[in-house]
């Protein structure tokens, strides 16, 4: 439940021997910060959004607010600047950064949108270093809250290891690191584990800020309670592809709403509404559902429902759908797929690239306590392991849905095994996986779901129009074209070639910007993807 608190003014302890007294706003200050419209990397469609939900939010609560959008690495610098000499005086100092970030030998770097890093030297000068941020803020008598919504698919990341060498290309990895100390007195939280890649979602805000927001506001929810909400939230809306991460060393609880008891849930006298049957209830959760066995589970659970109909010829026609995608390679299996008539459960897998290589993540039915893997048809199978998190349906913590892959494997068929709630073992079930297709159907996917971001206007010895964006998913496209000042796009793009083995790097001989006639007001875009369809057509006014 989401509360809005107004002006009302917080209170924050420190530790159990201090007395809890009310905080004004200059003992709580905040400084949030969204990097979103980047010259040098692909246009990041929440990080304003999120920031500004964020900056709303904290002043609700109480906090003493400066924020920034699209910051230069001069204007970033001067408000760190400015916000640790106000820390100076305060009881809580908080950081709310959302934007590019990237880990190079470990340690952590905040990305201003002008970045350019095309040497070592450059790291330096062109980020800013969150460890110094942390250095500063290293003081027990205050509580210091670090959240990061950063660790987003970066090709400035891929573009630094490539110049880095051979030799240390491995010192800049995906995601951002964890901290196994901190100064005392400080929690930072990430809005996924280290290493790990965040979702932008598909919403104005990311499934990190949203569920950051929503439970931030909440009296009487200290801050480390409050963050496994947000987790919980989190892995569930990604169906735990994306599992936040923190680490405290505060020395006592805080509240970022005030101690205050949260409000309980009012009990409603009026008259109660009829419920739905229990049936119609599964249904709704289960009619859009791509997998079979969800519409045998229905009709094993409610075979006389009204549904059950529907749900019988959705399983079928589905069932032989999953039967005809399995490889040759399956064999027997496929065959016992076809005679047998229980509910196969297998998996469904998605497939992600990022700096590193491939994540595959795998959905399943029905509760799992284990998973395991391999690759081809023979070799053994390797348990993907466990996350810090509990499965309420089977009270035990949860199997890592992820398989990690090299960046240069080649097409094969995964096998997957996995344990359900009872114990019992199942698979191994076959997963295609074709990497230049995998990639052509998550760069259009990213294509579709940020089409606010494919151009962006910049004024800098005249008129220039980006498509960085475009550039940086340009595995799914075959023909940008464009019109300037016009609803009928005449003009094409060029693209570089895909390159598989880093497909979103920026090569650095590319120009991912034209320079347009001053007077340009908009510029209307339509995209051909590979497969030869052809997509909506934009408008994008200055």
């Amino acid at each position: 439940m989401t509360f809005r608190i107004g002006r009302l003014v917080a209170a924050l302890i420190v530790m159990a021997a201090l007395p809890c007294v009310p905080a004004s706003a200059q003992d709580r200050v905040a400084l949030v910060v969204g990097n979103a419209k980047y010259l040098n990397a692909n246009v990041l469609p929440n990080p304003g959004n999120d920031a500004r939900v964020m900056a709303r939010t904290l002043r609700e609560i109480g906090f003493d607010v400066a924020e920034g959008f699209d910051l230069d690495r001069t204007g970033m610098e001067r408000l760190v600047r400015e916000f640790l000499r106000k820390t100076a005086t305060a009881q809580v100092a908080l950081l709310f950064y959302a934007g590019h970030g990237l880990q190079v030998d470990g340690r952590n770097y905040l990305v201003p949108v002008d970045a350019k890093l095309e040497s070592p030297s450059d790291l330096g000068f062109e980020t800013i270093e969150l460890d110094k941020i942390l250095e500063n803020l290293n003081d027990s008598s205050r509580a210091n809250i670090v959240i990061l919504d950063a660790c987003r698919d970066n090709p400035l990341a891929r573009t630094f290891a490539a110049r880095l060498g051979a030799s240390r290309s491995g010192a800049v990895s995906s995601g951002l690191a964890g901290y196994s100390n901190l100064g005392t007195g400080t929690l930072i939280a990430f809005s996924t584990a280290p290493g790990a890649v965040a979702l932008d979602g598909a919403g104005a805000n990311s499934p990190f800020t949203r569920a950051l927001a929503k439970h931030v506001r909440t009296p009487g929810l200290e801050v480390r309670q409050m963050l496994t909400r947000v987790r919980a939230d989190v892995a569930a809306e990604t169906r735990s592809r994306q599992i936040p991460w923190d680490n405290s060393s505060l020395l006592g609880e805080v509240y970022l709403a005030g101690p205050g008891r949260p409000e309980q849930p009012r009990i409603d006298a009026s008259p109660a509404t009829p419920q739905p049957a229990a049936d119609e209830i599964l249904w709704g959760a289960v009619k859009d559902s791509g997998l079979s066995a969800m519409f045998q589970e229905f009709l094993k659970k409610y075979p006389d429902s009204p549904h059950a109909g529907e749900a019988r010829a959705r399983a079928d026609a589905l069932k032989k759908s999953e039967i005809a995608m399995l490889p040759p390679a399956a064999g027997t299996q496929v065959e016992a797929l076809k005679q047998s008539s229980e509910p196969t459960n297998g998996p469904i897998a998605s497939f992600t690239r990022h700096n590193g290589g491939w994540t595959v993540v795998l959905s399943f039915a029905e509760p799992t306590t284990g998973i395991s893997w391999r690759l081809g048809e023979t070799g053994r199978f390797r348990e993907t392991g466990f996350i810090d998190t509990l499965d309420p349906r089977t009270r035990k913590r949860m199997p890592n849905p992820a398989i990690q892959l090299d960046a240069d494997q080649t097409a094969t068929t995964i096998y997957v095994r996995y344990v359900d709630g009872g114990g019992n073992e199942a698979g191994p079930f076959p997963i295609r996986f074709d990497p230049a297709g995998a990639l052509e159907r998550e760069q259009r996917k990213i294509l579709e779901m940020t089409a606010g971001s494919w151009l962006s206007f910049r004024e800098f010895n005249g008129l220039l129009l980006y498509y960085t964006h475009l550039m940086s998913y340009r595995c799914a496209i075959r023909e940008i074209r464009i019109g300037l000042d016009s609803a009928v796009p005449d003009r094409a793009i060029a693209l570089p070639p895909c390159n598989q083995k880093d497909p979103m790097a920026i090569p650095s001989d590319a120009q991912p910007y034209l320079k347009v006639p001053p007077a340009t007001r908009s510029v209307s875009v339509e995209i051909t993807y590979r497969d030869g369809s052809v997509s909506e057509l934009k408008t994008f006014r200055r």
